[in-house]
This record gives C-alpha cells, sequence and structure tokens, in this order.
C-alpha cells in the first residue's frame, strides 16, 4: 500500500516558487518585464535591470550609469547584420 503524500499548503507553494525563481536568477534566467524606456527590461524576482545596447544606440540612449545593470542584446539584434537605425 502506497503512503500518500500531505498536500501543500498555499504559503507552501508560494515559498517554493519563490526559492524556485531566486534561483533561476542566480542561473541567468529572468523574469523580465519591459519598461517604458526603449531597450530596457527589469527582472520582477531580483530588480536587476538588463539593457539592449543595440535598443539604447538605435534611440541615442547613453547607457546609464546605475548599480545592478547588465547588457543583453534583444532578440532583435542578437541577429547579425541588423543594424540600429
Amino acid at each position: 500500500m502506497r503512503v500518500r503524500k500531505p498536500a501543500l499548503t498555499a504559503a507552501q507553494r508560494r515559498a517554493a516558487a519563490a526559492a524556485q525563481a531566486r534561483r533561476d536568477c542566480q542561473q541567468g534566467r529572468h523574469s523580465t518585464t519591459p519598461t517604458f524606456r526603449p531597450g530596457e527590461q527589469v527582472c520582477l524576482t531580483c530588480g536587476v535591470v538588463i539593457y539592449c545596447p543595440g535598443c539604447l544606440q538605435a534611440n541615442g540612449l547613453r547607457f546609464p550609469q546605475v548599480a545592478h545593470a547588465y547588457t543583453l542584446e534583444c532578440p532583435t539584434h542578437q541577429q547579425r547584420g541588423v543594424v540600429p537605425l
């Protein structure tokens, strides 16, 4: 006879999801959302700000001087031969 594990409570499920999200961030898999600035995304879990240098250049913007900022090309600028307008 197999013993069933007790179901997780809602708080336990939230804690497990938060721990998984933190592990994802540590491995570079951020949950990002775009901001109102072109080429900028922010991670909803850890708060890191990610910029696409190609988008910043295309819109005439400089790389901001903030803590926890990283560069990562967006899918458009990852393709070879795509030049910012």
